[in-house]
């Protein structure tokens, strides 16, 4: 018995036809989501702690600190790959993180432990290790966000002269 020319040719099934891109798409569209998802938790973080009034006070201080500048060169720049927490909540709030700088000459690792309120940071720990050695920037003065007396600008009186007392007291 001979096949008839005209009946009809068995068609594959769907995996048959489909699984080989059935099977990449279904790994790696996983995969893809969880980096994904990652990367955007780490660069949000990131920009939370580089958003902070802890992290602009120090890498102020730091740009500024002369032993900085010699190590590192001017100007600084933050580098990739900030590490740690910053809470904040009412206004009070707690920061420990370390940040990598770089500049001309290097680079180092900025760390950072403090404690805020109303605005205010309270550094405990501020420092910048380069090539293993430790730059304190706490030394150089009193703490950045420390408040200071206002500068009184209310006129002075100005001392008497003798001679122009009338009463020649």
């Amino acid at each position: 018995m001979t096949p008839e020319l005209n009946a009809p040719v068995r068609q594959a099934s769907w995996w048959n036809r489909n699984w080989k891109w059935v099977v990449p798409v279904g790994c790696l569209g996983p995969v893809i989501c969880c980096l994904s998802f990652a990367g955007f938790m780490y660069f949000g973080v990131s920009k939370v702690i580089q958003g902070s009034g802890a992290y602009t006070t120090a890498l102020a201080r730091a740009a500024s600190n002369r032993d900085v500048q010699d190590a590192l060169g001017a100007p600084l720049t933050p580098g990739m790959g900030i590490q740690g927490s910053i809470k904040e909540n009412n206004g009070t709030g707690n920061a420990d993180f370390t940040a990598p700088i770089e500049g001309p000459k290097g680079k180092g690792t900025l760390r950072v432990v403090a404690t805020g309120r109303g605005g205010k940071w309270d550094f405990s720990v501020m420092e910048v290790e380069v090539n293993g050695k430790t730059i304190n920037l706490l030394k150089d003065g009193p703490n950045p966000d420390e408040e200071m007396p206002p500068p009184d600008d209310s006129p002075q009186p100005e001392p008497e002269d003798p001679a122009e007392d009338p009463d020649g007291d």
